[in-house]
């Protein structure tokens, strides 16, 4: 049947589990980012880590607001270009990537983060920053490419599965209004039991990869896909 709140929720799950690469659609509102959020949480990093590392697009960000900055001292001091030292934006270390509304991020700047996806690793100044495997969450608030910039072809092909966030359900005003009254944040309060060690996640996304495909149910997917 049609996505619902489970499927808001299972996705983004499964797609931590198996590390690839998830947009989250929908409109202003809708919890897309508080989603990413707590998916950071649950893998394992403390709340403050993970809103520091959501990179939020925006019309003028650049490549090095993206991926960092050379020191100045190094450029001065530097005989050739492999030896500019770069100091690199810590998120690009973390086993979470979240860039929330991707669609305003510049063309060129989209090309840099297509680098990150898609390989791995970041480049400036000829320096290279190879980043662990990550469970990305992009937000945009359509998935028709709109936005600030058109999203370039080869970054939406890098997009492993698209979540729709819904309509607020009005069923659930009353704990709503609960949770606003409290001062409570749903990302503030994920139960430690519940937490990945990034053992765990190593661990279950190497048990997923190892799950055989029989040869008919494989014949079956060839024909479909």
């Amino acid at each position: 049947s049609d996505q619902s709140y489970s499927s808001y929720v299972l996705l983004p799950l499964l797609n931590l589990a198996v590390r690839r690469r998830c947009l989250l659609v929908g409109g202003p509102g809708r919890g897309k980012t508080v989603i990413a959020t707590i998916l950071g949480v649950l893998s394992g990093y403390h709340i403050d880590e993970v809103r520091r590392g959501i990179q939020h697009g925006q019309p003028q960000m650049t490549i090095a607001d993206l991926l960092g900055n050379p020191l100045p001292s190094s450029l001065v001091s530097a005989q050739s270009m492999d030896e500019v030292v770069i100091a690199w934006r810590k998120w690009l270390g973390m086993r979470i990537k979240i860039i929330d509304e991707y669609n305003r991020i510049p063309t060129r700047t989209q090309s840099a983060l297509l680098t990150v996806m898609s390989d791995n690793y970041a480049e400036l100044y000829d320096q290279i920053f190879e980043c662990p495997p990550s469970a990305w969450y992009l937000t945009a608030n359509d998935d028709a490419g709109g936005g600030t910039y058109q999203v370039i072809e080869a970054l939406r092909d890098r997009i492993d599965v698209v979540v729709k966030a819904l309509h607020f359900n009005s069923r659930f005003i009353r704990k709503l209004l609960q949770r606003v009254e409290a001062g409570i944040s749903p990302e503030d309060i994920v139960p430690d039991e519940i937490i990945f060690s990034e053992a765990e996640l190593n661990s279950i996304s190497k048990s997923i990869q190892a799950v055989p495909i029989p040869d008919g149910l494989q014949r079956r997917l060839e024909f479909f896909v």
